[in-house]
């Protein structure tokens, strides 16, 4: 059986996409860390405890699982290529927690980093420190510094890199999924998220909600730098309808309608998002995840010296829902908003106006028998 170490949920929070860290020990001497740095944020957060044994959880207090700004110091070490160190101290916060399984834990602890990486390719390494002023407690830090690796660069669909894509159906009846192929090398397991975008609008108060729908497409650990996937009609499906639900008085439209170069109706309600973990997390995170590990309880893997958890990195970079750069056909919308399954949520239909140069959108009652 799993347990949760509740603490680490806490930074999962802002470090992590869905993943709930997994981990628990029956020793006495080892102190958890977990910190994942990602380029493109400006905060960053590490979580520091003292050891936990499972069978304490329920009734754990604050004091009891976490250092005392007095006990506990943590800083990141920046060397740049070369050989200049700079030493940046995180800064301790408390947050409110509520968990009814914890009801004794009503605040926890994290350590918080400003700081914007100004580039990947620049050589700089990363380096925790986590020094303790019990003169026995040795310092903790990672074994090896990393550095960030080059964003994934797009090779298919090339018309992707430099405008915009329109995918669907070539007729009403012929579909032809989408080829997507990246490069990223030294990275561990990649990701490949679709975004959709719709709208709701509720018409007796007028109150709007964008919705930004998201289901994976691509979850591997590839050892070749190209990384392939294929998009399909039926995965535009299961991302609209991740988060539908029937409320009345509510109309909704796909975001991005807008006529293209030829005049014709598109909808750009697509977005991708590229994830990559480093090696060591991909490691991590598979030993700590396994249902069949041998040692459920106390995973041996760690990059830290002194220490159990890990410090490294993830990287990501998106193709923005809102930028309107990937888009459907009007084929496509309408064969999937008039299927019967999806009529009773109420989207609108995006058509061109007869004689016109203008779109509009049709809630009418027979919009999908036009």
């Amino acid at each position: 059986m799993k347990n949760i170490l509740f603490g680490f949920l806490t930074a999962l929070l802002f470090v992590s996409c869905e993943n709930d860290l997994e981990i628990f020990s029956e020793k006495d001497t080892p102190t958890y860390v977990y910190g994942i740095l990602n380029p493109l944020e400006k905060e960053h957060f590490v979580v520091v405890q003292k050891t936990l044994k499972k069978n304490a959880l329920k009734d754990i207090t604050f004091d009891e699982l976490y250092y005392g700004d007095d006990e506990a110091s943590v800083n990141v070490i920046v060397t740049n290529a070369d050989g200049q160190k700079t030493v940046h101290e995180l800064d301790p916060i408390i947050l409110d927690s509520s968990n009814p399984d914890y009801p004794k834990l009503t605040k926890k602890k994290v350590y918080k980093w400003d700081y914007v990486v100004q580039s990947f390719t620049n050589g700089d390494s990363y380096q925790l420190e986590v020094t303790f002023s019990d003169p026995n407690k040795e310092k903790i830090f990672n074994k090896i510094p990393f550095k960030f690796v080059k964003r994934a660069t797009i090779d298919e669909p090339s018309n992707l890199k430099f405008g915009v894509l329109d995918f669907g159906l070539i007729t009403p009846q012929l579909e032809t999924p989408l080829n997507i192929t990246w490069k990223q090398s030294g990275v561990g397991r990649s990701f490949l998220y679709i975004n959709l975008g719709y709208v709701e609008r509720n018409t007796l108060t007028n109150e709007v909600d964008t919705i930004i729908s998201q289901v994976p497409l691509y979850n591997k650990v590839v050892f070749s730098e190209e990384k392939v996937a294929k998009l399909q009609l039926i995965d535009v499906q299961r991302a609209l309808e991740k988060d539908l639900t029937e409320k009345p008085n509510v109309e909704r439209e796909l975001l991005g309608v807008k006529l293209n170069q030829q005049s014709k109706v598109m909808t750009y309600c697509l977005g991708f998002d590229f994830w990559a973990y480093s090696p060591v997390l991909s490691s991590y995170q598979d030993i700590v995840f396994n249902e069949n590990a041998l040692n459920q309880d106390n995973p041996d893997f760690t990059n830290l010296e002194n220490g159990v958890g890990v410090f490294s990195f993830r990287q990501n970079f998106s193709y923005d829902v809102r930028a309107e750069r990937i888009g459907l056909n009007e084929y496509t919308v309408k064969k999937i908003l008039c299927n019967e399954q999806y009529k009773k949520y109420n989207f609108g239909i995006p058509k061109k106006k007869l004689g016109t140069n203008q779109f509009e959108i049709d809630f009418s009652a027979d919009r999908c028998n036009q």
